[in-house]
């Protein structure tokens, strides 16, 4: 079992040092998801050469690092896509910015998202912000997602755009 996981992690080792290294050297801001899922098939298959060249060659093993490959890449891609283009996550950051924001002001800016009041109810409901008097302000929780959100977004070579 354990050199399943080994494999595996190898993999995504490799991948995350591309990636990272990639992102670092030529930055953009596109979140580039088709040059990513490339970085982690590359990965995958890097964990099949390391499972092959140091341990068994059962198939149901080789399968096995395979599906947990693919599991670690889709909850790697979901977690990059949701904080690279996250409207709650940009929201946040520009009020942790100035402390406290006219709401007329954030609807403005965000007119055309569809999404917007729902983000910010449930931004409230989650104890993130606090809406009062018209004016949006952070709560503690928020300052904490967002100091987390910034140091993996440093991490990865990543700014928040939603």
């Amino acid at each position: 079992m354990y050199e399943i996981f080994f494999s595996s992690i190898s993999g995504i080792f490799f991948f995350l040092t591309i990636h990272i290294f990639l992102w670092r050297i030529f930055p953009s801001n596109s979140p580039r998801m088709l040059l990513l899922f490339f970085l982690a098939f590359t990965g995958a298959i890097c964990s099949i050469i390391v499972h092959l060249l140091f341990f068994n060659t059962d198939i149901i093993s080789v399968i096995s690092t395979i599906w947990l490959d693919i599991f670690f890449i889709i909850c790697y891609l979901f977690l990059y896509a949701g904080l690279s283009r996250s409207v709650s996550l940009t929201l946040l950051e520009k009020i942790s910015i100035v402390k406290s924001v006219d709401f007329d002001s954030l609807v403005k800016d965000y007119e055309s998202s569809i999404r917007f009041l729902d983000r910010m109810e449930l931004m409230k409901k989650n104890e993130y912000i606090t809406i009062s008097n018209n004016m949006v302000t952070i709560r503690p929780k928020g300052r904490k997602l967002i100091k987390i959100t910034k140091l993996f977004g440093r991490l990865i070579g990543v700014s928040l755009e939603g």
